[in-house]
């Protein structure tokens, strides 16, 4: 599972790219069955997120956490959207559905 994301996160696919197959080919096979993954292809409108972290999400191309932890987030933080407000609320999101480990590299 982890070599799957793995490859997934190296930057072969754009957020977009991974959003519109891989991921959610990844996301909706055995790894739904896990409760932390499952978090991982819900649409963020409906997390437990504020409406800023929403605008800039969709204003970068996200539509889920699976396509953010996708990304290559050196990447990401180079994107006019991006604040440090918007990473500092994923890491919080992800450190509260144990899920910090897929951006901790």
């Amino acid at each position: 599972m982890r070599g799957c994301l793995s490859v997934l996160c190296c930057g072969a696919l754009r957020p977009s790219e991974a959003g519109d197959r891989s991921t959610r080919a990844f996301f909706m096979e055995e790894n739904l069955q896990d409760p932390n993954y499952t978090i991982l292809s819900v649409p963020l409108k409906e997390l437990p997120v504020t409406e800023t972290f929403l605008l800039r999400s969709k204003l970068m191309g996200f539509s889920n956490l699976g396509e953010i932890v996708c990304a290559d987030l050196r990447v990401v933080s180079g994107l006019e959207d991006y604040s440090e407000r918007w990473y500092f609320e994923l890491i919080s999101l992800l450190e509260r559905n144990g899920l910090i480990h897929l951006i901790s590299r």
